[in-house]
């Protein structure tokens, strides 16, 4: 037991370090400091999503950064029909698993978030359905332009 605590202190001490190393690394990453506007992203998440992400001009529109980060199912179309399978294998595991911690966060802490996910999930009885988001002239091609010029 007395191994077991000692281990658990130095894994505590290299956590500690690692995270002050980051902070450090990081502080004056204007994609972090961004991030950390979001509910649910605190300075680990939005650190791991501005690394794994790198710059978001690389994404033609949120789609593609949604199918990059394995949030999205693969489909196939053939005869009028559409399937949805699984996630893409080839993505990438650690955007979306900063993602949907930061989302189950933000459905815990934010109201908008709580409301929203409670009134389209769990209310209406059927599965959640992503309404894009648009600017002020409605366009969602103006609204990821504008997110990558930030």
């Amino acid at each position: 037991m007395r191994q077991g605590v000692e281990l658990l202190k130095t894994l505590t001490e290299e956590v500690r370090s690692t995270e002050k190393w980051l902070h450090q690394a990081t502080r004056s990453d204007r994609r972090v400091e961004i991030l950390r506007t979001i509910p649910g992203l605190g300075e680990l998440l939005a650190t791991v999503v501005a690394l794994e992400m790198d710059r978001v001009e690389r994404f033609e529109n949120p789609a593609k950064l949604a199918a990059y980060a394995g949030l999205v199912p693969t489909s196939y179309s053939s005869g009028g029909h559409t399937f949805h399978g699984k996630r893409m294998p080839q993505s990438n595991k650690w955007l979306r698993w900063a993602l949907v911690e930061a989302a189950w966060i933000a459905i815990r802490l934010d109201p908008y978030f709580r409301s929203h996910f409670a009134k389209h999930v769990l209310k209406e009885n059927r599965p959640y359905q992503s309404q894009p988001p648009t600017s002020s002239n409605g366009s969602l091609q103006a609204s990821w332009a504008a997110f990558a010029t930030a």
